[in-house]
């Protein structure tokens, strides 16, 4: 999936995109362990400064509604996003017709060009739309003044499990930090290599029971105070190269189902307007929880 502001959420987590709950993504993740409940003082450590920080502030519009299946999706995003009263905006597949704008942000040059072409595009160039059926062009962005960095890739065989942290671990202390997706049963992780690259530490909660909303919440809030954010399955990241730190909000909201564009944008700029996303959706129907990324200095790490 393309990526982008509003849809870099965890994995199985983003309430815009109605994946299932905070619990039972938790409950459903292997690797949880009977050995008892890890907590804070052995998994985290102490927390940082919890006063105010730096974050970025979200703005959300309506623009023209193009589904990811439409098998022509790549030039109608290309001509919404030319659109002025959408300058500065990016789509979002999952979220449209609403568009969204970060500040500060990163000004993009769009093109289209051949599927051929994403076999060879370099690591400044991002996908921002494709036809799902597998045909007709694309729509690529690169910023407008590039960064000079370049990404690189590692497999991590999950199994066997006990020893995954540490090889995670190993893997954090080069720089892998992010998770990119799949390569067979093995996960591939990516590493930025740029003036002052990233150094990761990473962390598992293990359970001995089912986890419900309220103890979920005080957990990641715990983890993200810390600088920790959801990895994968029950694996926590912080980049100790910076003071980078998550904070997590309930906020009371019907269903998206229930709800019409305009009152998602309402809300959403509400909310993003404080620097929060949609980060997951609830046990509850009518409440959802928000994440703001506070004083972190890699967007590319933090998913902002």
């Amino acid at each position: 999936m393309p990526s982008g502001a509003a849809s870099q959420g965890q994995i199985g987590t983003d309430a815009n995109g109605g994946q299932s709950s905070l619990a039972t993504d938790l409950n459903n993740s292997p690797g949880s362990s009977t050995s008892g409940n890890t907590t804070p003082g052995e998994s985290v450590g102490s927390g940082s400064n919890q006063g105010p920080g730096a974050f970025t502030k979200y703005t959300f519009k309506i623009g023209p509604l193009v589904s990811y299946f439409d098998p022509d999706v790549a030039r109608k995003v290309l001509a919404a996003l030319a659109m002025p009263e959408l300058k500065g905006y990016e789509y979002q597949p999952l979220a449209s017709p609403v568009y969204v704008k970060t500040d500060p942000g990163v000004e993009y040059t769009y093109w289209l060009g051949t599927r051929s072409e994403m076999n060879s595009i370099d690591s400044q160039t991002e996908i921002v739309s494709l036809a799902f059926d597998g045909t007709g062009p694309v729509v690529f962005r690169r910023p407008v003044v590039p960064e000079s960095f370049v990404y690189e890739t590692t497999l991590i065989d999950p199994q066997p499990l006990d020893q995954l942290l540490n090889r995670l671990k190993v893997a954090g202390r080069q720089g892998f930090c992010k998770i990119t997706g799949f390569d067979g049963a093995n996960w591939r992780l990516s590493r930025r290599i740029e003036a002052n690259s990233a150094s990761c530490d990473f962390q598992e909660w293990l359970t001995d029971h089912p986890v419900g909303d309220e103890e979920a919440l005080q957990k990641i809030r715990e983890f993200g105070a810390a600088g920790y954010k959801h990895f994968i399955n029950n694996y926590y990241v912080r980049d100790t190269t910076q003071n980078a730190r998550y904070i997590y909000e309930v906020v009371d909201q019907p269903p998206l189902a229930n709800m019409t564009v305009q009152e998602r944008v309402a809300i959403y700029n509400k909310m993003g307007a404080t620097g929060a996303l949609s980060y997951s959706s609830m046990l509850d129907p009518n409440k959802t929880m928000y994440r703001r990324v506070l004083d972190c200095t890699r967007r590319w790490f933090c998913g902002w």
